[in-house]
Parts: structure tokens; sequence; C-alpha cells
């Protein structure tokens, strides 16, 4: 259609087909007066009758909002274009933090009254405060175990550990399902024999240097610093 100002063709614009009859209330355009829907750019954006909106698609399985694609949000109050992106790609769900050509990574926050609580870093470590005071970074257990050392070894239950490994009285070694990254792990030691009151032993690594892929560990009697057996040995390592 054309607008005509003083005589002159001043804009035109485009055709426009309409499906359905279209009814205005205020500002608010509903598509399909019939049906209570609209439907525009083929798809592009879409509401059905129980006001589910769509973008890229019809399906309001996701809810009262629901997007074909990655939903992105920039960063508005600077020059740069970071931005935090989220999508799903049919095998997993993922939550980015990046930019697009001028911007600089930051720091996924979890907030409450807001108040960061929790935090990604850019460098990937785990921050959060659980009554702590701050929100710091948590180092958490990468491997523990609980086995009976007496007889045949056998593992209670265990978190990233395959075997033990039965070098002698008292003697064991803690192998990893996944290698930690580096020797420069924390281990603590705890165990208890069952054939004594004073049932609790000393527990140490043994001189052998941890490795990325296990532990050694060792279990005496402190009253004569002699190696034995213990029914329950367990063994936690951090990094």
């Amino acid at each position: 259609m054309s607008v005509i100002i003083n005589g002159d063709t001043g804009i035109t614009t485009p055709a426009e087909t309409v499906q359905g009859a279209l009814t205005t209330t205020g500002n608010t355009i509903l598509g399909d007066a019939a049906t209570d829907t609209l439907n525009v750019g083929a798809g592009g954006l879409v509401k059905d009758a129980s006001g589910n909106v769509g973008i890229g698609t019809s399906n309001s399985a996701a809810g009262k909002l629901s997007v074909a694609g990655r939903i992105g949000a920039f960063n508005t109050t600077g020059a740069n274009d970071s931005l935090v992106q989220i999508w799903n790609s049919g095998t997993s769900s993922s939550i980015s933090s990046t930019y697009s050509s001028t911007g600089a990574y930051t720091p996924i926050d979890f907030l409450t009254s807001d108040t960061v609580r929790a935090s990604i870093t850019v460098a990937g470590l785990f921050q959060f405060n659980s009554g702590y005071g701050s929100v710091a970074t948590a180092y958490g257990c990468r491997a523990w175990v609980n086995f009976n050392g007496t007889g045949t070894v056998a593992i209670r239950a265990s978190g990233n550990v395959s075997s033990i490994t039965d070098n002698g009285t008292g003697d064991y070694t803690v192998n990893f399902t996944t290698a930690m990254p580096d020797a420069n792990y924390a281990s603590v030691c705890n165990s208890s024999r069952t054939d004594t009151p004073n049932g609790s032993g000393n527990n140490h690594t043994s001189g052998t240097a941890p490795a990325t892929g296990s532990i050694r560990v060792i279990a005496t009697i402190p009253t004569t610093a002699t190696a034995n057996d213990q029914a329950y040995f367990m063994v936690a390592i951090f990094r």
C-alpha cells in the first residue's frame, strides 16, 4: 500500500497476507479470531488458544514458552557482546557463557534474593556458599572406599575405586577407576579391627610415593607398630 502525504507518495509498504480474521484489542493483535491463535512468518512465532507461545515451533511441550534452537541473552550495558546461551542438542542440555566477537567469558552465577549463592568460574571451578559465610571453591572427594582387609579383600562400597590390591598383612593398594590429574592429592585413612577391644589401627600411606592411578596404604597395631589386617579400612582422596 502507498501512503500519500501532501499529494506525494511518501512510503510504500509490501503487501501483507493475513490468514483468518484479525481483530485488535488495544495494542494486542489476535490472529484467527475464531480459534484465538496467531501464526507469524510461517511458524516463526506461534500462539495457540491456550496462551502457549512458540518461537520456531508449534510444540508447547516445554510450557508457556517453547523455543526451537538456542536461547541467547546479550550484555546490553557495554560495548561487548558477552552472552549466555541455553539449548538442547538432542543428547544433552547445555548452558554456556560465551561471546560473539568482542565480548569475554564470564562466570555463571546462581542467585536467590539478588545474592550470589553459587558460581561456576571461567576456569571451571564450582563455588558455593552452604553456611560457610561466603562463596568459595568446593574441593570434592575424588575417590573413596570402604573395604574389608581381612581374608580375601572385598570392597563394601566405593566411588571411583576399581579394586584393592592385597600386598600383604595390613598392606593395600587402592586403585582408581579414573586417574587423578596429578599425584599431589591428599589422602585420609581410617580403620578398625574386630579382634580386640582397642580395635583402631594406625593408618598411613606407605613409603611408596602416591601415583595418579593408585595409592598404597598400611595399617599397624598402635602398641607394636606391626602391620595388621583391618576388618574395616576407609580411604578418601581429595584434590
